[in-house]
């Protein structure tokens, strides 16, 4: 964490609808007590999640109705045509859009691509997905330009952290957007400015790599016909046999017994398991938290 910056919008929201930290896991889109310590009470985090549902639409004179567009200039249909920040104010409340400049002008879109987006929705939908792949160091790796087994310490310690990296979105160089996915381009150049700046750590990035990601998306229509965007194409991405959601929810044990200074040999002789065992399943945690 970066002590006087505040965090992005997008990690922020991911952080505050995390389970995890109320000693809870989301499975097939129910919530289910873990095996691991609360950080928060579920009663306070159940608060948080209540105070979410309308995240979109804010009372008109709230100060939240400053709130920056920060994917201003960088969104693209697939034709290029840029998408600019649009505000409306409905039934006393007020809405952020990104809408294609052509149909701003007035003009009639010349794609089957959603001409207006909802502000909020394709910013966490944006955020959360880097913040996702950030999570996991093989991913982290990649985004990077890095060899993971070289870096695997120190890309563990980011990956840890990730959702309290701030001015994320400054690493976004493009967003494309298509019928049922948005093409996100990160500059690991940028990435690895930001993450230096939270964390002290120094990454040497050779040339201008680009790292390219795939957000596939759905879209819902919502109270008054408005759209809702939401990441993947509907299905849970936790739906996954028992066997593995417990190779999940254990490897999250043991990294946080790891991260509380334990080491890999400690941890996987406690276990009765190779110390590449216990590595496995923490690599394969970040898929949850």
């Amino acid at each position: 964490m970066h002590v006087g910056k505040p965090y992005g919008y997008g990690a922020l929201h991911h952080l505050l609808s995390n389970p995890v930290y109320a000693g809870c896991i989301g499975h097939r889109g129910e919530i289910h007590e873990g095996q691991h310590a609360e950080i928060i009470p579920k009663e306070k985090w159940q608060q948080v999640q209540n105070m979410l549902q309308d995240k979109s639409a804010v009372e008109r004179g709230h100060k939240k109705q400053t709130m920056k567009n920060i994917l201003k200039g960088k969104i693209f249909g697939t034709d290029g045509m840029i998408y600019t920040p649009v505000r409306a104010n409905r039934h006393g409340k007020h809405y952020r859009y990104y809408v294609r400049r052509d149909v701003v002008q007035g003009q009639a879109s010349k794609t089957d691509v959603h001409a207006r987006l909802p502000a909020h929705e394709i910013e966490d939908l944006v955020m959360s997905a880097i913040v996702t792949e950030m999570k996991e160091p093989e991913k982290l790796a990649h985004m990077l330009g890095l060899d993971v087994e070289t870096s695997l310490e120190i890309l563990m310690k980011v990956s840890e952290k990730a959702e309290f990296i701030t001015d994320l979105h400054k690493a976004v160089q493009k967003i494309f957007v298509e019928r049922k996915q948005v093409m996100v381009e990160v500059s690991a150049k940028n990435l690895a400015k930001y993450l230096n700046a939270d964390f002290g750590i120094v990454f040497s990035i050779q040339g201008e790599f680009i790292h390219r990601l795939q957000i596939p998306y759905h879209t819902k229509r919502a109270h008054r016909g408005a759209v809702k965007m939401f990441g993947g194409d509907g299905s849970d991405p936790l739906d996954v046999p028992k066997s593995h959601l417990e190779s999940l929810v254990k490897g999250t044990i043991l990294r946080y017994e790891h991260f509380s200074g334990r080491s890999f040999g400690e941890i996987a002789k406690a276990n009765n398991c190779s110390r590449s065992f216990v590595i496995q399943l923490i690599e394969k945690s970040f898929q949850i938290s």
